[in-house]
């Protein structure tokens, strides 16, 4: 199960009345939606960003349940202090925002006025929507992405019963381990950092993903091994 932040964008996008008012209703809503799927563990978690501050809050669930978490792995993920600090990825151009949301750094560089208008505009001659559908999705995305920082700067997260792999975007983090020290006061076990060479909304990036799925396929084979 990969929670992204994204997921929860796409929800916002797609359901214009649903506006979560805590991350704990977005843990509790993906909960009962994986489990329609897999009604039973042990589950393996991993979430980019927002996504990982709601595995967290799943895994803690879901042991609460009764169940297993096999892994629990998260990228960049920011909350409580630590998503306000200054260098947190709260702060985020619409460009910017467009990478992380899976649209390919080639197109999103191609886009010169990185206004909302702008970017709505590119994106129109790319797709062949309407400006107004486009500028009214990336408005939406940007909504989502400022309601999602609010969020992770309010969780206060308890305590998982477990370890942690955690990656961190070192390239904004000169000291390389910010946000996973954040984390260490919400397990019993050890928060497992490891650095991968980009910025935050890179973390879903092929050269990213080249260092996060050997680091993932490891734990998981200490797993079944221990």
């Amino acid at each position: 199960m990969i929670c992204r932040s994204t997921a929860s964008r796409v929800r916002r996008i797609l359901e214009d009345g649903y506006l979560p008012e805590s991350l704990d209703e977005l843990a509790d809503r993906y909960v009962r939606e994986i489990r329609q799927i897999r009604p039973s563990g042990p589950y393996r978690l991993l979430g980019w960003s927002l996504g990982g501050v709601i595995a967290h809050a799943m895994a803690v669930r879901i042991q609460a349940a009764g169940e297993g978490v096999e892994l629990l792995a998260m990228m960049d993920s920011f909350a409580g202090a630590t998503a306000v600090e200054e260098g947190s990825p709260t702060d985020v151009s619409v460009r910017e925002l467009l990478g992380g949301f899976g649209i390919e750094a080639t197109a999103v560089e191609r886009i010169s006025d990185p206004s909302l208008g702008g970017v709505a505009v590119a994106l129109a001659e790319m797709s062949g929507h309407s400006v107004e559908h486009t500028e009214k999705v990336v408005g939406r995305l940007v909504s989502a992405a400022d309601r999602n920082s609010r969020l992770m700067s309010e969780y206060r997260p308890a305590c998982f019963d477990g370890d942690i792999v955690f990656f961190t975007a070192a390239a904004d983090d000169a000291t390389g381990g910010r946000a996973a020290r954040g984390w260490e006061n919400a397990v019993t076990g050890v928060v497992h950092n490891h650095a991968v060479p980009v910025t935050h909304w890179q973390m879903t990036s092929p050269d990213a993903l080249a260092v996060v799925g050997p680091i993932v396929n490891q734990a998981l084979r200490e797993q079944s091994t221990s």
